[in-house]
């Protein structure tokens, strides 16, 4: 295997974090001539031998930390997107109690901006019922 392809590593099946710790400890011990080594064969076996699998560990970790970074940029954009369109209509009808007012002004901005937009602000913007 490639070190340096990762789907081929992670594709060897998923190592769970206490697994990877017994593994690093194999490998430790064999650094030093202890009891209880690493697991190595000629040939490779990927789901057994321990380099593999702790270099497919590393690929996972950096997979799954690259999708919440991911998952993180994607959460940032989309609240300062519905800060810039909740800026937007408090511009055009600043927070009051006349819901009618607010409501005609916000159905056309909603209306001028598109209906992507329009799904966002109805889902920042639902008015309280006032005790009706």
């Amino acid at each position: 295997m490639d070190p340096a392809a990762p789907q081929e590593m992670t594709a060897v099946r998923i190592i769970e974090h206490k697994e990877a710790l017994e593994i690093a400890q194999r490998l430790i011990n064999s650094a030093f001539g202890n009891d209880n080594r690493a697991r190595f064969s000629i040939p490779c076996r990927p789901h057994h031998d321990d380099d593999c699998l702790i270099m497919a560990y590393i690929a996972q970790r950096e997979m799954e930390r690259n999708r919440l970074t991911a998952a993180e940029t994607a959460r940032a954009a989309a609240e300062a997107e519905a800060a810039r369109l909740r800026a937007a209509l408090n511009l055009h009808a600043p927070a009051c109690h006349i819901c009618s007012t607010r409501s005609r002004v916000h159905s056309a901005f909603c209306s001028a901006v598109g209906d992507p937009a329009d799904r966002a602000l109805a889902a920042l913007t639902k008015e309280p019922s006032h005790g009706k």
